[in-house]
Formats: C-alpha cells, sequence, structure tokens
C-alpha cells in the first residue's frame, strides 16, 4: 500500500489563507481524499474574530489496506480525520476573543457513504457499512489564563443529531 499526498497554502492577504490537500492510494482513482478550505482573521474591525470554511471528502477504502494490521493508523487513530473513510464533510467555524474571554463555534455536516467506524481498526470482524448524514455542532466558551500556553479554563456544548432531529446532547466541563 503507498500513499500519496499533495499539501498547500496560499496567504492571499495580510490575514487570509487558502489552503487544501490532496491523497491517493495506490494510485486508484476510487481511494482518493480531498481538503480545500479558507481561513481569514480580523472580519469588520474585531482583531480577534477567526472565520474558517473547509470541504473534505475521503471515499471509502482510502486509509484501508488489505492487511488490516498496516491500515494508516497511528494508536489506532486515524492519521488523517476522525472520521477515516467514507465521508465527506463541509465545515464552517468563527472564534473570537475579548480580552481573555473567548467564544468557539464549529458546525460540521457529514455525508457517510459506505462508512464503518471499525474499518479502520486491526481487527478481522467487519462491521456493517452504512450511508447516512450526521450534523455536529459544538460551542465552547472559556477563559484563556495564559495564550502562550493556553491555560484555559472553558464549557462546550456538543450537540449531535442526525437530520431530521435525533439528537445527542453532552456538556462536559473541563480545565487545562
Amino acid at each position: 500500500s503507498s500513499l500519496i499526498g499533495l499539501n498547500s497554502s496560499w496567504q492571499l492577504a495580510d490575514k487570509h489563507r487558502v489552503y487544501g490537500q490532496f491523497a491517493i492510494n495506490d494510485f486508484d482513482s476510487k481511494q482518493l481524499a480531498a481538503q480545500a478550505g479558507y481561513r481569514g482573521y480580523d472580519f469588520f474591525n474585531l482583531g480577534d474574530l477567526m472565520l474558517q470554511v473547509e470541504y473534505n471528502y475521503v471515499s471509502s477504502g482510502t486509509y484501508e489496506t488489505e492487511n488490516r494490521r498496516l491500515n494508516n493508523v497511528q494508536y489506532n487513530l486515524p492519521v488523517a480525520h476522525i472520521k477515516g473513510n467514507g465521508f465527506q464533510e463541509i465545515l464552517a467555524r468563527a472564534n473570537y476573543e475579548y480580552k481573555r474571554l473567548y467564544l468557539d463555534l464549529a458546525l460540521s455536516y457529514y455525508l457517510l457513504e459506505n462508512y464503518s467506524a471499525t474499518s479502520l481498526l486491526p481487527v478481522y470482524r467487519e462491521m456493517d457499512r452504512k450511508s447516512t448524514d450526521l450534523v455536529f455542532i459544538n460551542t465552547e466558551l472559556g477563559y484563556r489564563f495564559n495564550r502562550l500556553m493556553n491555560l484555559s479554563i472553558f464549557n462546550a456544548i456538543f450537540l449531535i443529531f442526525v437530520p431530521p432531529l435525533n439528537f445527542i446532547l453532552d456538556i462536559p466541563f473541563v480545565v487545562y
């Protein structure tokens, strides 16, 4: 198995960047991965406002091999994306910090195609593959004590649902 990729990034202006990645496995046109995104800062004269949009595509089987122990993982975690294989993702993110108080909002919309959560694990029992849509919303509010070391206290709310409106709500409280 050979995975070959290309990474690129262009600085459009002082605070605007366009980036992308492309990968192909075994020179097979059916095993592709691609990413295109934009990140910009200082919108609406707000010095600490960041906006980001991104599109990710990974075809089913891109990071898999015939020998499951040789899949493209590190400590059983995908090397490229948390979803592994068989998905498309549209991501929108905004982050704003005022003095030391910050708010981070992220919305991910996944289109899962022939997806299996265990496809990259070194187990030989094949799980059912599915195709569905998934929406993931993350809202984080926190206070940053030290920007250099990113010492923060925050509260995050994760909202996950499969359209039309079946959802899972998870509210952790974390100190770093």
